[in-house]
């Protein structure tokens, strides 16, 4: 019959050499299909203004938003003015370059945006901008 042997012990081995492609396809894939969650804010309706000037999309503006029921909002967040001021308090400490930006819906009462405006000051926040609509 010949030289053949039988072999009794069987060797189970897991194949490594495609682990790597698969890695690479699942982090690929991760990164495709992943959302990033951006901020919400409050539902508002900016005013008009006669005259704007464009500012650019910049990594150091914080957000307040304020509603027209007077409601001030931190990164989607409701809080009171004494609560805004400390966290635009300790946003300067680690980053002074903070310009607050207030979104404020054209029917929001005045004496929220002043407290807004009062709780800025009292953070140490003087750069300010006011976000309009652009003019017709």
């Amino acid at each position: 019959m010949g030289n053949f042997k039988k072999r009794t012990k069987v060797e189970a081995a897991i194949p490594s050499s495609s682990l790597a492609d698969m890695a690479f396809l699942l982090l690929i894939f991760f990164m495709v299909s992943t959302v990033f969650k951006t901020e919400q804010g409050l539902k508002i309706t900016l005013p008009e203004a006669e005259m704007t000037v464009k500012v650019e999309k910049r990594r150091n503006v914080r957000h307040v938003w304020i509603n027209r029921a007077g409601t001030v909002s931190v990164d989607d967040v409701p809080v009171n003015t004494f609560k805004m001021a400390q966290i635009l308090n300790s946003d300067l400490q680690s980053n002074p370059a903070i310009i607050v930006g207030i979104r404020a819906d054209a029917l929001a009462p005045y004496n929220v945006v002043n407290d807004v405006l009062e709780g800025c000051q009292l953070a140490g926040a003087f750069r300010v901008q006011f976000a309009t609509t652009t003019e017709k």
